[in-house]
């Protein structure tokens, strides 16, 4: 794990779901993680994925799925508005009710390994 994820996990242990090289999120609070990763202007999420988590399995939830590599966005500032609008805009879609179950992972992107620079 880098130095974020080891800080993201120190923050939320008791919450989370820590595997060997992933840790998952639960539903009820993806958007304390978001804040507190979006605290640190040289990262931004490349990507969600949705699991629901059952019997110690990772089930993937298709339909709760975001990838953000492609953006088109002219430089890092814009990249993490858009990056940020995006996800705000997919979590909207989900219902969140009575998903206790439901966990997502994130997937970060450094500013220094961006080509949004």
């Amino acid at each position: 794990m880098d130095n974020l994820e080891k800080k993201i996990c120190a923050k939320f242990k008791e919450k989370l779901i820590i595997g060997h090289n992933y840790f998952m999120i639960p539903y009820d609070i993806y958007r304390d993680v978001l804040d507190f990763i979006y605290q640190d202007d040289d990262v931004s999420i490349l990507g969600i994925e949705g699991f629901l988590a059952k019997d110690d399995r990772r089930l993937p939830q298709m339909d709760m799925i975001l990838d953000l590599s492609n953006s088109k966005a002219k430089d890092w500032d814009d990249y993490r508005k858009e990056c940020h609008q995006a996800m705000l805009h997919f979590f909207q879609k989900i219902d969140l009710k009575n998903k206790k179950d439901l966990y997502f992972e994130f997937v970060f992107q450094e500013k220094k390994f961006s080509n949004h620079s």
